[in-house]
């Protein structure tokens, strides 16, 4: 299991998140918050929640934002790329962004 907590050994791994329409992650990296809170953050671009969720249960990423309906589908065997037991969860979210508001 990886820390996210800040003063963690100085020869710690960065962390590796999928990229695409996360701008937050994007803003905060610009910004050097993730820098100033002694966080190392990869960044990889993400063409599709496909490869966003695939190489998240590999292992691939730490932690991603993405729709809920793409959990709720790999949880229940339902994704578009079978990947048997993924252990995901929702910690929070919400957005109004696909929604065209």
């Amino acid at each position: 299991m990886r820390a996210f907590a800040a003063g963690a050994a100085q020869d710690r791994q960065p962390h590796r998140l999928p990229g695409g329409f996360n701008w937050p992650i994007w803003v905060a990296q610009e910004k050097g918050l993730f820098a100033k809170n002694g966080l190392e953050v990869k960044v990889t671009p993400t063409p599709s929640s496909v490869f966003q969720l695939t190489n998240l249960i590999d292992g691939k990423f730490d932690i991603a934002m993405t729709a809920i309906d793409n959990l709720i589908a790999y949880r229940e065997g339902q994704g578009e790329v079978p990947k048997p037991g993924p252990d995901l969860f929702a910690f929070m979210g919400g957005t109004t962004a696909s929604c065209g508001w």
